[in-house]
């Protein structure tokens, strides 16, 4: 029997590497997106103010502030879906953060 070092491919490694990547996806997967931040507010103040307005809906496990062409826009992950949804349903088209903010959800990248 041939180890995978005399192939030399590294292929003993690509089960666990893929059981890493799964689990990654699996602990990330849900989220919302926040599109119409202001753009002349400070990072760390619009990522506080995020956890702060969307922890009342449930686990924020990350959120990752950038920008798109002309926008500027947030992708909160959270626990679950049923917290996504909550979430989604009571912000969109809401005044927040000097904005009229659109939020959708963004699970599994559904919407781009």
């Amino acid at each position: 029997m041939k180890s995978s070092d005399e192939d030399g491919d590294g292929s003993q490694l690509e089960p666990y590497s893929e059981d890493d990547s799964e689990s990654e996806k699996k602990s990330i997967r849900f989220s919302l997106r926040i599109l119409n931040l202001p753009k002349k507010t400070k990072e760390s103040y619009l990522r506080d103010s995020i956890r702060n307005e969307y922890k009342k809906y449930g686990t924020i496990k990350n959120i990752d502030i950038s920008e798109k062409e002309d926008n500027r826009l947030a992708t909160v992950f959270m626990g679950e879906r049923k917290e996504v949804k909550r979430a989604v349903e009571a912000t969109d088209g809401r005044f927040l953060f000097g904005a009229l903010i659109d939020v959708y959800d963004h699970s599994n990248n559904e919407k781009q």
